[in-house]
């Protein structure tokens, strides 16, 4: 008798522990109602980025100084830049200053026995001899070209 009572007990515990049909039904509409509202967000989310970049196309072809760079199929999703008309060139005084600066902060902390001291001393007189030597450079090119 107390083996029919602990089966009846086991089998009736193992079915009230199964979901019943309205259940699992309940859950697959719950799975379906979140998966269209993330289809939902996400719709929202490409439609707000088209904008964006319809906007900063725009703005781009309005400016004289850059010019719109897209992708293929006109789609400005995957790569939208602006691509500069000129571009500055760095003058010979400013290369010169430069290498100079490099220079003497090598050769000074090579040489001082006070490392620190003589890389600010090597830099200020690198740089100062790479600058005028580059603004000498920059003075014949223009007298040249002239």
């Amino acid at each position: 008798m107390k083996n029919v009572i602990f089966l009846l007990s086991v089998v009736s515990f193992l079915f009230a522990c199964q979901p019943s049909a309205n259940d699992e039904a309940a859950r697959i509409a719950a799975a379906k109602e979140i998966l269209m509202d993330s289809i939902n967000q996400a719709q929202i989310v490409a439609q707000q980025q088209k904008t964006i970049d319809s906007l900063k196309i725009v703005s781009i072809k309005s400016s004289s100084k850059t010019k719109a760079v897209v992708g293929e199929n006109d789609s400005p999703s995957p790569m939208v830049g602006s691509v500069s008309k000129s571009r500055n060139k760095m003058n010979n005084t400013t290369k010169g200053a430069l290498i100079g600066v490099g220079v003497g902060v090598v050769t000074g902390v090579a040489t001082s026995k006070d490392k620190v001291k003589g890389g600010i001393i090597g830099g200020i007189i690198g740089g100062s001899a790479g600058a005028g030597a580059g603004a000498i450079i920059d003075k014949k090119k223009k007298n040249n070209s002239n």
